[in-house]
């Protein structure tokens, strides 16, 4: 038992509630924001950490270039003179989004993209990403008969962990992606299974694609070297190189612009904020602590069911309680009182007045009046309660005829 006690005082709410209250307080301390880094899951123009591609942006306006952001979702035909650039988005493209952007580039757009993982866009074009270590003497090259830029190896060097394109769901080791025949390879990795594309561009329809499997090409760390600007505007140019294309960076799916999925973004706020986790944990301990308070140490007994007693055992205990202190004067009062409201309707405490009354206007009565007028004020020996009810029996019957 001595045991027990202590635990119910550990448990106590007020103990619990403090001990929250200094955990929540640790965590909002010493919780570490999220960096822009981390906040710049893929790639968005908004972004200027060294992760984001606010840069590629900015290069491509100061080039003259007529550049546009978009925020809205590709829920109509697209623009057949533009550029689209899709960089590694953060919320997968719909079916319906990747056949609206490919039919814009079968009628004569263009699009940039670093595929989302394992996403519908990637499986349309017949690609998948996946990550390699490339060898220690062969770094990334690119195709010098398409570009004349500077030696790639500055940027890419040997042992860097780099992404590369690889054929759709293959999960076998050694199996590498071979472009189409009409594909041209702008950038390849030497690597343990041979050469590996990491951007290929090909055309389709009346338009062209380049895919990029590293994202870190277009990355603004990336671009404040000189090879790694020119080779991004490269890109740009083999795609088009007329300044009239408007070059559209798609920020709905890096989580811009109005998006209806709200579970999502509460999960995100809940998961991946310092605010969100520190309500997640306090509602968690809030359902420890109820779980912890509601247990009850002993099996509840059935609450007990009292019978009532009926009006008639009611009277009969009044009555014997009156009789054990010789009530005489307060039952005949109550009797009286009872017959008064009955029959005139009389405020209370008019009784003996009602009772004069009654005597001179039935003078039958007379007796039965100065009966009880006696009994209720005390001035006679106590009288039996048969006595007094027969008394107040015969001034109602008087009354009602």
């Amino acid at each position: 038992m001595a045991e027990r006690g202590r635990l119910d005082r550990l448990l106590a709410p007020r103990r619990v509630f403090l001990l929250l209250a200094a955990a929540i307080l640790i965590t909002a301390l010493f919780t570490p924001l999220p960096s822009d880094e981390d906040q710049a899951a893929s790639l968005s123009s908004y972004v200027a950490s060294p992760a984001g591609a606010r840069g590629f942006y900015e290069l491509l306006q100061r080039l003259g270039r007529n550049v546009d952001r978009r925020v809205e979702p590709m829920r109509q035909a697209l623009d057949r003179d533009a550029i689209y650039l899709i960089l590694e988005p953060g919320v997968p493209l719909t079916a319906s989004e990747v056949h609206r952007l490919l039919e814009a580039v079968r009628s004569g757009a263009k699009l940039l993209t670093v595929p989302e993982l394992e996403g519908r866009l990637a499986d349309s074009l017949g690609v998948s990403r996946a990550p390699v270590l490339p060898q220690a003497a062969a770094p990334a090259r690119e195709n010098r008969r398409v570009f004349m830029s500077p030696d790639s190896t500055r940027t890419f060097g040997p042992g860097w962990v780099r992404w590369v394109l690889r054929p759709p769901g293959e999960q076998v080791d050694g199996a590498v992606y071979i472009p189409p025949d009409e594909a041209t390879t702008l950038l390849w990795l030497d690597t343990e299974h041979g050469r590996e594309p990491m951007v290929v561009g090909m055309p389709l329809g009346q338009g062209r694609i380049v895919m990029a499997a590293e994202p870190g090409l277009f990355r603004n760390s990336t671009l404040r070297n000189d090879p790694g600007a020119i080779r991004a505007v490269r890109y740009v140019e083999w795609l088009s190189n007329a300044h009239s294309d408007v070059i559209v960076f798609d920020e709905y799916h890096h989580g811009h612009g109005t998006h209806a999925n709200v579970l999502r973004e509460a999960s995100r706020a809940l998961t991946e904020t310092a605010p969100g986790r520190v309500v997640l944990q306090a509602a968690v301990a809030g359902l420890l602590l109820l779980l912890a308070v509601g247990a009850r140490p002993i099996r509840p007994l059935p609450r007990a069911r009292i019978e009532r007693r009926s009006p008639l055992e009611h009277v009969g205990a009044l009555a014997r309680a009156y009789a054990a202190v010789q009530a005489s004067a307060r039952s005949a009062r109550l009797l009286v009182r009872g017959l008064q409201r009955r029959h005139h309707g009389t405020r209370a405490g008019d009784e003996l007045a009602w009772l004069y009354a009654v005597g001179r206007q039935i003078p039958d009565v007379q007796g039965d009046v100065e009966r009880l007028r006696a009994v209720m004020e005390g001035t006679t020996d106590p009288v039996s309660a048969t006595q007094v009810v027969a008394s107040v029996a015969r001034i109602e019957r008087a009354l009602g005829s």
